[in-house]
């Protein structure tokens, strides 16, 4: 999460509005100061401490994953920003529907989790971003929008490999 917010601030960054930059810094103050806490009950519930955090090491997906999306970031412009984060923030909000449907948001242990990402909160956000995505690549060239469509589908990848590595305890 905090890479992400990285993401968001480089959102701030590169942003060529007033209106995008607010909304990217919104995200970045989100993760910092509202989704990690979320994060931080779970690391509670399952009695992993900050020190445990801080001796971890990433594994070598998630360092990848991360430093992929920064890199493109830095790399290009407003629209890899949004594509690079569109896959992680469309993907939660559709597990986090699928699972509401499935076992709704009172469940004792992923009750948080499950109403976090299935919120109206963060569909407007995810909202957000497909549309700032729409809106910057209205009229690029078949060669950018390819380019574009690697970025969604290599983030999609790891995406998946993270909640593999996630079910099969693989670390």
């Amino acid at each position: 999460l905090l890479d992400y917010a990285k993401l968001f601030a480089l959102g701030v960054i590169k942003s060529k509005n007033e209106n995008d930059m607010k909304k990217f810094a919104s995200l970045t103050d989100g993760i910092l100061n509202s989704e990690m806490g979320i994060h931080r009950v779970y690391m509670k519930k399952l009695g992993i401490t900050e020190q445990d955090i801080i001796l971890e090491k990433p594994t070598l997906d998630n360092t990848s994953y991360t430093s992929y999306m920064l890199s493109v970031a830095h790399c290009g412009d407003i629209k890899e920003i949004a594509v690079a984060a569109l896959s992680c923030m469309w993907s939660y909000e559709m597990i986090g529907l699928k699972l509401k449907e499935i076992y709704g948001s009172n469940d004792e242990f992923y009750g948080e989790w499950i109403e976090c990402y299935s919120s109206s909160r963060y569909k407007e956000l995810t909202n957000w971003n497909i549309e700032l995505v729409e809106k910057y690549c209205q009229n690029i060239s078949e060669e950018e929008k390819e380019h574009l469509k690697t970025i969604f589908i290599n983030c999609s990848i790891y995406e998946y490999k993270f909640w593999d590595m996630s079910y099969k305890g693989s670390f």
